[in-house]
């Protein structure tokens, strides 16, 4: 297991039409997680980073749902994909985050992000500069070199254009990792 811890307890958090909005934020490292309860009507929630989240992740808390992943490094524009699925990622048609809040919208009823009366934990990734990176590249049948500027700890991988690829993790500290 992984585990992170963002920035000690939890406090309130800002935002619009959710409710129970809690935040523990390191925007030095640019990692926030949230909790909140759904509402069913489009809403933010304050992530506490000093940047705009360039991975963010959603798990319901409730009831048995994919962990929904949302990202704007792919296009510019915010594509989704599921953290425990090997389906590609596509185009989300969803309100991107901002330097200040993540927007939770209506999910069609899916209940993967905000269904009426459900709970809910967020994480937020932005890149800093010798800490975290968060990037996307173009493979080959060869050796691709990513360059990072610091030595990863902890690495994930996801091919995002083609379905039947699981994510991929890779790590320093775990034995066999």
């Amino acid at each position: 297991a992984w585990c992170w811890k963002a920035g000690g307890a939890a406090v309130s958090a800002g935002g619009t039409n959710l409710t129970n909005r809690l935040v523990s934020a390191n925007p030095d490292a640019g990692f926030s997680i949230m909790t909140y309860t759904g509402s069913a009507s489009d809403g933010t929630i304050e992530h506490g980073l000093n940047a705009k989240p360039e991975l963010w992740i959603f798990k319901n808390l409730s009831v048995a749902k994919s962990w929904f992943t949302l990202t704007n490094i792919i296009d510019g524009s915010v594509d989704y994909g599921f953290l425990d699925t090997s389906v590609d990622f596509n185009n989300a048609g969803q309100g991107d985050a901002t330097d200040t809040i993540l927007n939770v919208n209506l999910d069609g009823g899916s209940g993967l992000i905000n269904a009426n009366g459900q709970n809910y934990v967020a994480y937020a990734f932005h890149s800093v500069d010798g800490y975290q990176k968060v990037g996307s590249y173009s493979g080959s049948s060869s050796t691709v070199t990513v360059t990072t500027g610091f030595e990863p700890r902890f690495v994930i991988i996801k091919r995002y254009d083609s379905s039947g690829y699981d994510w991929i993790m890779y790590d320093q500290v775990r034995s066999g990792g």
